[in-house]
């Protein structure tokens, strides 16, 4: 079971990480809050890229089978998603106006700071921000279906893995007999 839980939290994580790049924010928080599972969040090192917080091997609250298992019958759920545009730094709290954080892991300035910084100044540019609002409705059985397909994905790739590990052993064990 603990290989299963394994899998089961490696694969929330790679799908958080998934959904992140597909900038689908309502999803990826509702992934997190599920079942109480803050903790698998990723920790955003640009706008475009995030990493995990959690490395541990115990991440689930609960056996896999019971976590997906109450995904599946978990009703749809909709909200109003609301943010902002037209503005610098639209919609991002805690933004980086200096791009440090960027600069930090890249080593330079991201090639589009001068038009950002051009548009923070444009004094014709409303500084108010805008907003919208859409209908987000999230269906846990198609989140859990998509779980499922990373954790098969994870789980064939750790068998192949295992599998060469008996011929590593094999080598190490005779390099070390000569």
């Amino acid at each position: 079971r603990a290989l299963q839980d394994l899998i089961t939290q490696r694969a929330v994580q790679t799908h958080l990480y998934h959904l992140t790049q597909l900038r689908n924010e309502p999803t990826s928080h509702w992934l997190q809050d599920f079942e109480e599972h803050q903790h698998l969040a990723l920790s955003h090192v640009t706008d475009y890229d995030a990493v995990p917080k959690y490395h541990g091997t115990d991440g689930l609250k609960m056996p896999s089978r019971e976590y997906l298992l109450t995904m599946l019958n978990t009703p749809p759920n909709s909200f109003t998603v609301r943010y902002a545009v037209g503005t610098p730094a639209a919609g991002n709290a805690g933004a980086d106006p200096d791009y440090s954080r960027y600069i930090e892991t890249f080593g330079e300035e991201p090639p589009w700071a001068a038009a950002s910084r051009s548009r923070r100044n444009n004094p014709y540019l409303s500084k108010e921000p805008m907003y919208r609002e859409y209908t987000e409705t999230i269906v846990p059985r198609v989140v859990a279906e998509n779980v499922m397909q990373v954790r098969s994905q994870i789980a064939a790739e750790m068998r192949l893995d295992l599998s060469l590990l008996a011929g590593e052993n094999s080598r190490t064990l005779a390099a070390y007999r000569l």
